[in-house]
């Protein structure tokens, strides 16, 4: 068994969320081609960011299935790494500060940060990630935030009909 397999006392795998970044030719289509491979496939875009330069873009992306996306990206030939993120609840409008100080008092540096398309109990979700995810998920969770894993991000038993692609 994987690593990456092993349950958590909290009941999911770890990492809780997986983030990849493909990296594209920055050619008209591209994104749109990436986008419906997952389309086809029936895994969903939770989070997109998308960094271009000259010749590439960098895109990171959160999907609903890591594991069905890890086998979509191989076999597609889309160059891409991967990551450990985390997926933080924010409670209240003001709480992303808070989340920044508690952050900061653990001395938890603060990587990559971007938010989430679908959202958990109708509030705003952030990807973190972080260079002591451990501290960090103790830290969060001390000072009252909610972790999410790949389940509370999108709903995958319900039949939303097919795809136009």
């Amino acid at each position: 068994m994987d690593d990456v397999d092993m349950p958590t006392q909290r009941g999911h795998p770890e990492p809780a969320l997986q983030q990849f970044t493909i990296f594209l030719p920055n050619r008209v289509g591209k994104l749109r081609e990436l986008v419906n491979l997952f389309i086809r496939h029936r895994t969903h875009v939770v989070a997109l960011d998308v960094l271009n330069a000259q010749d590439w873009a960098i895109v990171r992306m959160i999907l609903s299935d890591a594991m069905e996306a890890r086998k979509l990206l191989r076999g597609s030939g889309f160059a891409y790494s991967e990551c450990p993120m985390l997926a933080v609840e924010l409670p209240s409008p003001d709480a992303l500060a808070d989340l920044a100080g508690a952050l900061l008092a653990a001395e938890v540096s603060l990587q990559v940060a971007y938010p989430l398309l679908a959202g958990a109990h109708g509030r705003p979700v952030v990807a973190l990630h972080v260079d002591d995810p451990t501290i960090a998920e103790e830290v969060l969770i001390e000072q009252g935030f909610t972790l999410l894993d790949e389940s509370d991000l999108w709903d995958t038993g319900e039949d939303i009909g097919p795809f136009e692609v």
